[in-house]
């Protein structure tokens, strides 16, 4: 009978000592069986703990590197924007250069084209009718003065 207590006793107080619920937290108070006073955790809920900790932790890295990751995409985008707008300016400038090159080119042309004689020819014509002009006004003149 005594045996048999014995293991009612301890079948009854080791399933209380060790009953524990999976996420259990205990506050401890002075007075309280404890070696010290506080909150008191099961092995299960500071293992929760720290997997909330630990994986905290990781998804922030995680949100910030993706933010990281957009930001330099953006920034990408738009510099590759800004390079296309700089290609894009500089071709139309470039082609407008042509064009202008094209049209003094072809003026300088009809210029040459429809250019009269040179200024030396200009020169000696000019002098030459003087002569020719001063010589027939004299002439002119002497056949007045032997025909009176």
């Amino acid at each position: 009978m005594t045996l048999g207590m014995l293991l009612f006793l301890l079948s009854t107080f080791h399933g209380q000592s060790y009953a524990q619920d999976s996420d259990s937290v205990t506050t401890v108070q002075a007075g309280d069986i404890a070696p010290f006073s506080g909150t008191l955790f099961s092995t299960t809920a500071a293992a929760r703990l720290l997997i909330d900790l630990e994986s905290s932790q990781e998804l922030c890295e995680i949100r910030t590197s993706e933010a990281l990751d957009v930001q330099e995409a953006e920034t990408q985008y738009f510099i590759e924007i800004e390079k296309i707008r700089a290609e894009s300016c500089e071709e139309r400038s470039s082609q407008i250069i042509d064009l202008k090159n094209e049209h003094i080119d072809f003026l300088t042309t009809e210029m040459l084209k429809r250019r009269g004689p040179s200024t030396s020819a200009w020169y000696v014509g000019g002098i030459l009718t003087g002569i020719l002009a001063t010589s027939v006004g004299v002439w002119a003149v002497s056949q007045a003065n032997t025909a009176n």
